[in-house]
C-alpha cells in the first residue's frame, strides 16, 4: 500500500474495534469502566468518519468526483451520516452516564 492515509486508518480500525469488543465485555462482567470505554470507542469512530469526509474534500473530491451529485449523497454521504450520528448519540449517552457518576 503506497497510500499512507489507508494505512494509518486501518490501523485506527483494528484500534476502534479492539476497544469496542473490550468495551462489551467489560459490560457483561459489570464492570462501569465499560462506559468510558465505550465514550472513547465511540468518540473514536465519529473522528475517524469525520476525516474520511474531510480527506475527501481536501483531494478535490478525488475518490467520488466521478459520480454524480446523488450518487456522491446516497452511495457516499449518507451512509457515512450513520457512522457520525450513531457514534454521537453513544458519547451523549454515554456522556451523560460519566456526568453523573
Amino acid at each position: 500500500m503506497e497510500d499512507t492515509f489507508v494505512v494509518a486508518h486501518s490501523w485506527g480500525n483494528l484500534l476502534e474495534a479492539a476497544l469496542g469488543i473490550a468495551a462489551i465485555i467489560l459490560h457483561f462482567i459489570d464492570d462501569s469502566s465499560c462506559v468510558i470505554l465505550a465514550f472513547t470507542t465511540a468518540a473514536l469512530s465519529c473522528y475517524k468518519t469525520v476525516l474520511y469526509l474531510i480527506d475527501e474534500r481536501v483531494a478535490n473530491f478525488k475518490w467520488t468526483r466521478n459520480n454524480t451529485l446523488a450518487d456522491y449523497y446516497f452511495v457516499f454521504f449518507i451512509p457515512l451520516m450513520v457512522w457520525v450520528v450513531c457514534p454521537s448519540l453513544v458519547c451523549i449517552e454515554t456522556g451523560r452516564q460519566l456526568m453523573n457518576n
